[in-house]
């Protein structure tokens, strides 16, 4: 369950989603850190940015993404005349060794929130791309604002969550169990009442089809027949209600998009 609050604001995340990069050549400059984000994101103030990456001299550099909203995004540098470059606190108990960090990113409206229960949602990952912002701003756009799910028998509207941004994924429950076809699309979000319709972006989607059963599939993007193994991956996780099918897709859209889903003979 989303919280309507972040909900709600997701629509306006487009004028908050940027990126603070620690640049970690700071063994030989301490604290060097840029910020940068795409021109529809310029003047950003910096511990806002809800997309962190951590600048390591090897080829694969950490990212993670926040909702942008109750953002807090802080780099630590380091106190004095320290003898390492991280910044340092001492563990609890005491005499248990030392901790450290490069800084943190926190939420601070939270993903759900009840009388009895708080859940934090980020995405991470690793990026060796020398253009960061090019693919990690798209991916949060894709992550934070999915586009909607249009299908037979689901009234497109705001309210009906189909997107888990806990699992990446969209969550397809039927009326009937089993392998049946499937064939949905993938829209902008058409909004009358707020800013209008919300752009595409597809990138990498998964699916989860509940209760399917152990059957292969057959997939067809926009009427092409897409390679198993190549461009699409299917795997199966046994529930207490029974088997959903995982579909992952290798594609990268900015477009509305036609899915069918169809259980191989």
């Amino acid at each position: 369950m989303i919280t309507g609050k972040f909900e709600h604001d997701r629509r306006s995340a487009d004028d908050r989603i940027g990126i603070m990069r620690i640049d970690s050549n700071i063994f030989k400059k301490l604290g060097n850190q840029a910020n940068f984000a795409c021109p529809a994101f310029i003047g950003l103030i910096d511990n806002k940015m809800n997309i962190k990456i951590i600048n390591l001299k090897s080829n694969y550099r950490p990212f993670i993404i926040s909702i942008p909203h109750g953002i807090e995004n802080e780099p630590y540098p380091p106190e004095g005349e320290l003898p390492h470059i991280f910044q340092t606190w001492p563990r609890y108990p005491k005499d248990n060794g030392y901790s450290t960090s490069l800084g943190h990113i926190l939420n601070w409206w939270h993903y759900y929130r009840s009388d009895n229960r708080l859940e934090q949602v980020y995405l991470s990952g690793m990026i060796n791309s020398e253009a960061p912002e090019k693919e990690l701003i798209p991916l949060a756009k894709s992550w934070l604002r999915p586009p909607q799910l249009v299908m037979d028998g689901i009234k497109p509207q705001y309210k009906v969550h189909l997107y888990d941004h806990a699992q990446r994924a969209y969550v397809i429950r039927r009326s009937s169990d089993g392998p049946d076809n499937i064939k949905f699309k993938l829209d902008e979000y058409q909004d009358p009442e707020e800013v209008g319709n919300v752009p595409v972006w597809i990138i990498n989607p998964t699916f989860i089809i509940k209760n399917w059963g152990i059957s292969d599939i057959v997939l067809k993007v926009n009427d092409n027949l897409l390679k198993h193994g190549v461009h699409f991956y299917v795997g199966y996780e046994e529930t207490p209600t029974g088997m959903d099918l995982v579909l992952w897709i290798k594609i990268k859209l900015e477009k509305a998009t036609t899915f069918e889903i169809i259980p191989s003979e």
